[in-house]
């Protein structure tokens, strides 16, 4: 191996995150056939736990989880081998219960893909959570399609008010 190829991958990662950070709303996610995710009311019905929670710190990919996930990202995978992309696990703290989470006191930890369809997930930063309780008590929480973050922007306010209202009609309507 020559000396300074780290240097050059290392330079050629960050430059790709930087890019990736600028271009985000731009590079949403990407299918083909293009794929719409669905809104969270159309989810709230099957998801188990909807909460709000705040995200305290995010874990980085461990050197090994980011070289795979760079090799499966740009197609570079031998054929006829399994695999899954690594996910950032972050810890997080439930800051009000919508629908059936459980235990405030407890910290959360969250799951989120590292591919453009995932959830991505910033330290400081609120986000409307809709899932399944993990099937392992070791795992994340991984959050559902239509999970979105919160800001302090009208679209959010008005996603948020949209599942509020779907939810309120849902559980006056229960006998």
């Amino acid at each position: 191996m020559r000396r300074g190829w780290g240097i050059g991958v290392s330079r050629g990662l960050v430059l790709l995150t930087g890019l990736g950070l600028v271009c985000a709303p731009a590079m949403a996610c990407r299918t083909v056939p293009a794929h719409q995710p669905p809104a969270a009311v159309e989810v709230a019905d099957t998801a188990a736990w909807i909460f709000i929670a705040h995200v305290e710190t995010v874990h980085p990919l461990t050197p090994e989880q980011d070289e795979l996930a760079m090799r499966i990202m740009s197609g570079n995978v031998p054929m006829n081998v399994s695999f899954s992309l690594p996910t950032q696990l972050a810890d997080a703290s439930l800051k009000r219960a919508l629908k059936g989470a459980g235990d405030g006191a407890k910290p959360l930890v969250l799951q989120s893909d590292v591919s453009n369809c995932g959830l991505p997930l910033s330290a400081g930063a609120d986000y409307l959570i809709l899932a399944n309780p993990p099937k392992n008590a070791n795992d994340g929480i991984r959050p559902l399609a239509g999970s979105f973050k919160l800001d302090d922007t009208a679209a959010s306010r008005a996603k948020l008010a949209e599942l509020q209202a779907h939810l309120s009609t849902q559980t006056s309507s229960t006998p």
